[in-house]
């Protein structure tokens, strides 16, 4: 799954994978000498652990390497994550509507899924009129306002 990240956000996320790996590097050294000592229990104990992190880097190397990033000063030209969007489909009534990364939210907004064939249509864009193919129809969704997420 593609992430939605700010230059900051990547920048914190590549800064925990650089802390987790130079923590790796101690745990890694003193393996032979637990094996060594014949403690097979720490040294398995050791071995999950390293796996346990190894794969929590990986997942963070992945999501960076496939992260689409935004840019703050166009939070309210552009639909990105956490924007509140005015917004009417096919002509209706305008409902306002919330980016999220999330398929549910308990804050009671209507959300759009960045992930959903909305999400992905609107992502990135700007005010106007986007078709939107659907599983078993086509609507038109026209975004009428864009605000910057609410702070929290």
């Amino acid at each position: 799954m593609t992430r939605v990240l700010t230059i900051k956000e990547a920048s914190l996320l590549l800064q925990k994978v650089k802390e987790l790996k130079s923590i790796t590097r101690p745990m890694v050294e003193n393996i032979p000498g637990l094996i060594a000592s014949r403690d097979k229990n720490a040294a398995d104990s050791l071995e999950n652990e390293l796996d346990v992190i190894g794969a929590q880097i990986k997942s963070m190397e992945t999501d960076l390497k496939n992260a689409r990033f935004i840019f703050p000063e166009k939070q309210d030209k552009e639909v990105w994550i956490g924007n509140i969007i005015l917004a009417s489909f096919d002509g209706d009534q305008s409902s306002e509507f919330i980016m999220s990364d999330l398929v549910e939210r308990n804050d009671g907004k209507i959300a759009i899924s960045s992930s959903s064939p909305v999400g992905k249509t609107i992502l990135g864009k700007g005010i106007g009129k986007y078709e939107i193919q659907l599983p078993k129809k086509k609507m038109v969704m026209e975004i009428h306002k864009i605000l910057p997420p609410e702070e929290n």
